[in-house]
């Protein structure tokens, strides 16, 4: 992953974290892209996320 792609992953999650009552468009007006591009880039923190909690259950 380049490093541009990976400092918007990080500022998106910096902001979750710190508000999750965010919507959606605000985020993608907050950050200068697409609403589109929030939601893809929330999926794929939510795919990561599922494989670490599999891989550790497979770890015993």
């Amino acid at each position: 992953m380049d490093q541009p792609k990976m400092e918007c992953l990080l500022r998106l999650l910096k902001m979750l974290t710190a508000n999750d009552t965010l919507m959606v468009d605000d985020i993608a007006r907050h950050m200068d892209i697409s609403p589109r591009t929030v939601i893809a880039m929330r999926l794929r923190f939510e795919r990561r996320r599922n494989f670490i909690y599999n891989s550790n259950d497979c770890m015993d």
